[in-house]
């Protein structure tokens, strides 16, 4: 008699995942009752931005650290489903290792090159509250989006309609969180618009490209 080892597929370690952001969500309500709340009313106030941007240096806060694990993971989450959707690799905890080690280094460099240039050409306060208020709205996309994740990973059914509006929802999030961002600093942008654009190429179309193009020889 020949044996024959089977492989049964697991989303043991997604589970871990999504009880991590679970955790860090609760932790940072439990820490910051206050902040949270303000947090929580982004899409209809500005008021968490007013209260919370006008520090000297208001990223690093572990407010922020907290959520933007929440946000890393959740983005991993996002792209480990989205291949597994598109038939492109299997869904399993190496890729999802591998996916969030490159998007923390991704983000990690980019947030200090663009520190560097601000830096040099002296408009890091400025920079300090754009990307303040791009990761605040993004932690909040983040957290938006795992309950679709969830349905994608384990709903009995209908999985890829789930994915699919996950995936709309994601793209139409961001979208509206960066016109309100360009629209909290339009008078800004209007007296440098040429040094906007150029930051604009640099820094959030340029590096996006590489990336896509990156993956799509690996994987496509």
């Amino acid at each position: 008699m020949t044996y024959h080892l089977r492989h049964i597929a697991t989303d043991d370690w997604m589970t871990i995942i999504f009880m991590t952001c679970l955790l860090l969500i609760v932790t940072s309500k439990a820490l910051f009752p206050f902040r949270f709340i303000h947090f929580h009313t982004l899409p209809t106030s500005n008021k968490y931005l007013l209260l919370y941007g006008k520090d000297k240096n208001p990223i690093p806060a572990r407010f922020n650290i907290l959520l933007f694990v929440v946000q890393v993971l959740s983005f991993s989450a996002l792209i480990v489903l989205a291949l597994y959707q598109l038939e492109v690799r299997s869904s399993d905890a190496t890729l999802f290792i591998q996916v969030t080690t490159f998007l923390t280094a991704f983000v990690g460099l980019k947030y200090l090159l663009e520190k560097i240039v601000a830096v040099t050409f002296e408009f890091e306060g400025i920079l300090d509250q754009y990307n303040f208020q791009k990761l605040s709205y993004r932690n909040l996309i983040a957290q938006y989006i795992l309950p679709l994740l969830l349905l994608t990973t384990y709903a009995p059914f209908g999985q890829k309609t789930f994915f699919f509006v996950t995936i709309v929802l994601f793209g139409l999030l961001n979208c509206i969180s960066f016109y309100i961002v360009l629209k909290n600093h339009q008078n800004l942008i209007s007296k440098h618009f040429f040094y906007f654009i150029l930051y604009l190429c640099a820094f959030e179309i340029a590096p996006y490209l590489i990336v896509y193009k990156l993956v799509s020889n690996r994987y496509f």
